[in-house]
């Protein structure tokens, strides 16, 4: 999302004449609840006073913000996209997410939205005529299904559990009932971006006209909200008004069953024949068609779910890196002469990992463990780690001690367990004489292996008050004289062999 879009809240269901589109306060909070101030005002007894809010994230100068919706501990709750949120939970919103609040439906949208007609119809007011029948069938689980419609409900439900996406679950339901039924025109529709269009993500047969744009009947839409609507021409009963549409394209039997799981309103199964007058019984195709919106239903729930928890691990993640910059930062405020100390070592580390041909999760975890390798140089005193000369013993034992001090800040978070070992082991030496623990050889742990020749390589490389950087080659050679004495000698093998061309984009002599 983009700071300069504008956005907006637009209401698609709620109590009798609930409708209306609301403006996202572009500098602030836009509070949505049955109090008087509010910016999106619900008046009805299951609103809370204060339900929920849209709060801008928060965000450095410079970086995008974004829209969050945050439930203000509401005692009804808050919904998104069908799940409901734990009291008082924050997420970030994405384009066309529905909130759900009490017997509202609310969906974010992009203000200057304005949707292709290859994909999306425009529902105006119909002109009416009789000689058809109109009818509402309340949706009811069958006893039984037919065999060949049991195998189809079975394909269909495989497919649909396993689809990805929800443009899979469409194409399923509606493959199914075109494969089950003798209705050659089947798509699954949803409501679109504006009040008056509705989309097809899944469509077979002549449901588009030559433009790429659908028709069908706004009326049979309206109707199918909660139980199947059908027309079928012919009736011995008494003929009801039908629309425009449907007379115009010489619709024999239409049928339009609502797509539901719970209180989520999903979008809508249409089915329509034309032409000439089947002997298929209406009211059986319905009733298989009902079973498959149920079992959509279900399937476009669980999506929904599963990409909402998505979401919130996506953020927790953010949320995480966030937390490792800021120990980045703490660091360098501490020691500013190896400022991007730390971030040089990740990328080394992570180069070093790949060229060993550890695998992608361990070149990650090097990745990670570089970053933080050095965050027990917060309890270091100031003084030591800014001595612009080298080190007494005593001011030396300090600094020896911020394996130990890393590993005890960084142990009860979760996110980095697997790469303890690397910040503990990242000053051993493959003889023994390192620190802190003095282990040798295979002792030492893979990570810390691998940290260390990153961190010696980007030592050697950056300048002190009291020496001059060395050259990236000079400090290769280095590495390959120290193989089987300070390092590895497989690991620093590996990255001897690495072209200085490649390494010295990653040194703190060239600016990023």
């Amino acid at each position: 999302m983009s700071m300069s879009t504008a956005y907006r809240i637009r209401m698609i269901d709620g109590p009798p004449g609930a409708t209306g589109e609301f403006a996202v306060d572009p500098n602030g909070t836009t509070t949505i609840g049955r109090a008087d101030d509010c910016g999106i005002r619900l008046t009805m007894p299951t609103v809370g006073r204060k339900h929920a809010a849209l709060v801008w994230s928060t965000a450095a100068p410079g970086a995008e913000r974004y829209l969050r919706l945050l439930d203000l501990d509401s005692r009804s709750g808050t919904m998104l996209n069908g799940t409901l949120l734990e009291r008082g939970a924050e997420i970030r919103l994405g384009l066309r997410d529905i909130i759900g609040i009490g017997p509202f439906k609310l969906r974010f949208e992009d203000a200057d939205d304005s949707p292709s007609t290859m994909h999306s119809i425009r529902l105006g007011e119909e002109i009416t005529h009789g000689g058809m029948l109109a009818e509402s069938i309340p949706l009811e689980a069958p006893s039984a299904l037919a065999a060949d419609y049991l195998v189809h409900l079975l394909n269909a439900t495989k497919i649909m559990s396993n689809a990805p996406d929800m443009a899979g679950v469409a194409e399923a339901a509606v493959r199914s009932l075109v494969a089950a039924t003798s209705f050659s025109n089947v798509a699954f529709l949803l409501q679109g971006t504006t009040e008056d269009r509705i989309d097809a993500p899944a469509c077979v047969g002549r449901i588009r006209d030559e433009s790429g744009a659908i028709l069908v009947s706004r009326t049979m839409l309206r109707n199918a909200m909660d139980r199947a609507f059908v027309y079928h021409r012919g009736s011995t009963k008494t003929p009801t008004l039908a629309s425009e549409s449907v007379m115009r394209m010489d619709i024999q039997d239409a049928a339009c069953v609502p797509v539901l799981a719970g209180n989520a309103f999903h979008g809508w199964l249409y089915l329509d024949r034309r032409g000439a007058v089947s002997s298929a019984n209406l009211h059986e195709v319905v009733n298989f068609a009902g079973v498959i919106a149920h079992f959509m239903g279900l399937a476009l729930s669980n999506l929904a779910r599963i990409q909402l928890h998505e979401r919130m691990d996506a953020e927790q993640r953010e949320m995480f890196k966030g937390m490792v910059r800021a120990f980045i930062e703490m660091i360098d405020g501490k020691d500013p002469y190896t400022r991007g100390h730390s971030d040089r070592v990740s990328r080394i580390a992570a180069m070093l990992a790949e060229r060993a041909g550890l695998g992608v999760k361990f070149a990650d975890q090097a990745r990670l463990c570089g970053l933080v390798h050095d965050i027990g140089k917060i309890g270091v005193p100031e003084e030591v780690l800014r001595k612009p000369s080298a080190l007494e013993e005593h001011e030396y034992a300090l600094i020896k001690k911020h394996p130990e001090l890393g590993l005890s800040i960084l142990r009860d978070i979760p996110q980095l367990r697997e790469i303890l070992p690397g910040v503990l082991d990242h000053h051993e030496r493959w003889d023994g004489r390192g620190y802190p623990n003095q282990r040798a050889a295979s002792d030492i742990s893979l990570l810390g292996r691998v940290v260390g020749i990153a961190d010696a390589f980007d030592a050697m490389t950056s300048s002190r008050l009291y020496r001059p950087a060395r050259s990236t080659k000079e400090v290769l050679e280095e590495i390959g004289r120290c193989a089987g004495t300070h390092f590895d000698p497989t690991l620093a093998a590996v990255f001897a062999a690495i072209s200085p061309a490649e390494l010295d984009p990653h040194t703190s002599q060239t600016k990023l």
